[in-house]
């Protein structure tokens, strides 16, 4: 199976994005730490601390989107308009790691063209008694 140029396109912009924020954390890292990264010890419990970190921000991240989506539940008039909630998702977004930016920044993108907010929504499961 080959990707379509759409997906060649849209892996192509996930590698520049990947490299640019790895180059510039690797040197940030350097900066901060110095020394060889390979020759550290360690380096099992800073990667367990990164992903509970990780976590952290993906559940803080899910609980922000749901409360900016929420905001359109049941109303006739949104209480924001589309520009705002991304605006919204992008300033959250400079608040935590690459992962959860770029989450955020793809979630703001994808919600600032169009999509409709049916498409937003976690699927309901229905209760029924017998």
């Amino acid at each position: 199976m080959s990707l379509t140029i759409e997906q060649q396109h849209h892996l192509d912009a996930i590698l520049v994005r990947l490299t640019t924020q790895l180059s510039d954390k690797y040197q940030r890292g350097q900066e901060e730490h110095g020394g060889n990264l390979w020759l550290k010890s360690g380096l099992l419990n800073f990667a367990i601390e990164e992903v509970l970190d990780l976590v952290v921000y993906l559940f803080t991240l899910d609980d922000q989107l749901q409360g900016l989506l929420a905001k359109y539940d049941d109303r006739a008039e949104p209480t924001y308009t589309r520009h705002e909630v991304a605006d919204r998702a992008r300033i959250y977004a400079s608040q935590y790691g690459d992962l959860a930016n770029f989450a955020l920044r793809s979630f703001a993108d994808w919600f600032e063209s169009g999509a409709t907010i049916e498409t937003c929504h976690k699927p309901q499961t229905s209760t029924s008694s017998t």
